[in-house]
């Protein structure tokens, strides 16, 4: 059962920029030659742009074969039922799209979608029978993308923006996802989870995407022989970048990894006979890879790690007698550290007491001009305040000044029962977005109080606070395209006025200053 499309809109779409991470094959031979393309090198794709348009939709429900008949196509492998040019912005409860129980070949393409709910939703289809293709997601408060007990699906070539999560796939087999490119943010509303998450899967293969700024960026649970490769990671804010949890046989290879705010690049957990190498690994607030309690028969070997901030070194083997082992054993050689001293082995932090003992001298298959990386003293890589556990505290007494920032995050006390403001310029500034979060929740599970996202220059809203305490006040700038990795110069200025008024109240103005941005933090007392 469907309802037939109403009406016909023209859309347009700006190009979108994607990632190539080279190749992910091994070649022990060349393991520390510099390869002849860049690692990381920036492609522009065709524009998202439908001369024919979309025409609007409500919500299509497929449950037999027979409800194919309405849509173009024979349902073979060589002629698929098409759903395409659909607009789906929807508020009711529902799937923009459900197929449960088909037999039939099909493909969802060049769709839109923007949904109280999931946007595509299939369970128990026929085996490599599905293709998703070349849609775009927007806001959908659940999920972009649920694949459940449905095996062989291809996922390729999608975008999406604000979904709670990208692609979720549970108790299937062989899913396929190449070339995706989901951005996460913040949202008011929902959490942004995980760019993709699995659970109780098989053999997937995760190759060529992007995910950036969600809690995680590739999320896997009780899964088993999963190849996950030349993916780009940004931006993340819980446990792991990439995060393998009870599962066996995890290949994990020439992916790059760049700033997870709260914890680890990778980490795998109660995670077996695995190969994790050939990534890039940047900036991360803790441990470049961590193999905590229960990861056992594990190799760690030519990899990147670069200026991440673990305690005692870049990486963690949590558990003696867990055999995993931080080298290739076949070319006796290790991973590169961005700290080792260049001599003698690199130890690894944590209860297993290892080490890298043949450390790499240069990086592999990369030198410093082909990665997302700042390369002078003032870079917001070397600031205190992307982190956590760094976060600069902020008074309504003190002005600071900094130099630049793609994530900052500061600490400030506020007080129950009073009203603050918080209106933003950023005449110079594009994307700037600025959030205010409880302090008692995990950084990665954000409890957003208020905040947004600056549109035309400009951004105000109006909180209430109902509790004593400290609040994170997060702000950033354009954290949606890779180059914001690349530090931008602003200053920051913080101020208190006290004002006389006949209410509660307080504000936050931020004004840019030159190239730069000018935050004041304002607090109002009632009249006496």
């Amino acid at each position: 059962m469907w309802e037939f499309p109403k009406k016909f809109i023209p859309i347009i779409f700006c190009s979108i920029i994607l990632f190539n991470i080279g190749n992910y094959g091994y070649n022990p031979s060349e393991t520390k030659a510099k390869t002849e393309q860049p690692f990381l090198q920036e492609i522009n794709t065709p524009p998202l742009a439908y001369s024919a348009g979309y025409e609007n939709s409500g919500p299509i429900e497929i449950t037999s074969d027979e409800d194919w008949g309405a849509f173009p196509g024979s349902g073979t492998a060589q002629d698929p039922y098409r759903i395409e040019l659909l607009w789906f912005e929807l508020t009711e409860r529902l799937p923009a799209i459900s197929i449960n129980g088909t037999t039939k070949h099909f493909l969802i393409s060049h769709c839109y979608f923007e949904t109280d709910f999931k946007g595509i939703f299939l369970y128990a289809i026929a085996n490599n029978t599905a293709t998703i293709a070349n849609n775009i997601f927007n806001g959908n408060n659940a999920n972009g993308i649920v694949i459940i007990h449905s095996n062989f699906v291809r996922v390729e070539n999608n975008t999406g923006r604000l979904d709670h999560v990208g692609i979720r796939v549970s108790y299937s087999i062989g899913t396929v996802l190449v070339n995706n490119s989901f951005y996460g943010g913040i949202s008011l509303d929902y959490l942004t989870a995980s760019g993709t998450g699995f659970t109780y899967c098989q053999n997937a293969t995760i190759i060529n995407n992007t995910f950036n700024f969600f809690n995680r960026g590739i999320y896997a649970k009780n899964c088993s022989r999963f190849l996950i490769a030349n993916n780009t990671v940004l931006n993340t804010r819980e446990y792991g970048s990439i995060y393998l949890t009870w599962s066996n046989e995890m290949t994990v290879k020439n992916n790059y990894i760049y700033n997870n705010l709260f914890s680890d690049g990778i980490r795998l957990y109660d995670t077996n006979n695995s190969l994790i190498c050939f990534n890039t690994i940047i900036a991360c607030a803790d441990y470049g890879v961590a193999l905590m309690a229960g990861a056992m028969n594990n190799t760690v070997h030519h990899n990147n790690f670069l200026y991440n901030y673990g305690y005692g070194s870049q990486a963690l083997d949590s558990q003696w007698l867990r055999n995993n082992i931080w080298f290739d054993n076949n070319t006796k050689e290790g991973n590169f550290w961005s700290d080792w001293g260049g001599e003698g082995n690199y130890s690894i932090s944590g209860w297993a007491l290892t080490i890298d003992p043949y450390p790499l001298a240069t990086m592999v298959n990369l030198t410093m001009d082909d990665i997302i990386l700042p390369n002078n003293a003032t870079d917001d890589l070397l600031e205190e305040n992307d982190y956590e556990r760094n976060a600069v505290r902020i008074t309504t007494e003190k002005t600071y000044n900094l130099i630049v920032a793609d994530v900052d995050l500061y600490l400030i006390n506020l007080s129950a029962g009073k009203n603050y403001t918080i209106n933003i310029n950023t005449e110079t500034t594009s994307g700037l977005e600025c959030y205010l979060i409880d302090s008692g929740f995990m950084l990665g599970l954000f409890d957003v109080l208020a905040g947004g996202k600056a549109k035309e220059g400009k951004l105000q809203y109006t909180f209430e606070i109902k509790k004593d305490g400290d609040y994170y006040l997060l702000v950033f700038n354009d954290l949606e395209h890779y180059k914001t990795a690349l530090p931008a110069p602003y200053s920051l200025e913080i101020t208190a006025r006290k004002e006389v008024t006949t209410r509660l109240g307080g504000a936050i103005w931020a004004v840019i200053t030159g190239a730069g941005i000018t935050l004041c933090l304002c607090f109002r007392k009632k009249k006496t």
